[in-house]
């Protein structure tokens, strides 16, 4: 847990392949941190007392996060509590976003799938067939998501406090 906390220099970080773990709040207070790819191995996320992830928590200068294909599902409370404004693809293999997985992360202003990313927009792929609950809780730049076709079922407190959201496109049927 807290592994790179507050190394306010570190800009770049590619995590190795085979990698299956990154603790609580590993880089959480890296303000310079602009870029981080992350293998389709990490499968866990370290916890504190019951929460888990929050790995960028206060890192401001964030704009881009990679996710390597082949990975399979998005970790519980990951990318929970990003302030700043990053892209992130999500890739075509993954098949489940854990829940609380973008939970308070203000930068995001755009849910979306098959468009071009650009900074704060989150593309989820057609392959995703689960989202869990609070996926976007407190993400209060929120205003669009066009929710995919696939994904049957909205979970609990999915949009709670999205106070700018105005637009939510769902699937016809």
């Amino acid at each position: 847990n807290q592994a790179f906390q507050d190394c306010k220099k570190l800009k770049e970080v590619i995590l190795p392949k085979g990698l299956e773990e990154i603790g609580y709040r590993a880089f959480s207070q890296c303000t310079s941190l602009e870029k981080i790819f992350i293998p389709k191995t990490v499968v866990r996320s370290g916890n504190f007392s019951g929460y888990f992830g929050r790995w960028f928590q206060g890192c401001d200068k964030l704009k881009e996060i990679v996710l390597e294909e082949g990975t399979s599902r998005i970790v519980e409370g990951s990318f929970n509590g990003i302030l700043s404004s990053y892209k992130m693809v999500i890739p075509e293999s993954v098949k489940e976003i854990g829940q609380q997985a973008f939970l308070y992360s203000t930068g995001i202003k755009k849910v979306t799938y098959g468009e071009p990313v650009k900074e704060g927009t989150i593309v989820i792929p057609k392959t995703v067939k689960s989202i869990g609950k609070e996926v976007f809780t407190g993400c209060s730049e929120l205003e669009t998501v066009k929710w995919p076709e696939q994904i049957k079922t909205i979970p609990n407190q999915a949009f709670q406090d999205c106070k700018k959201l105005k637009e939510v496109i769902l699937p016809k049927g």
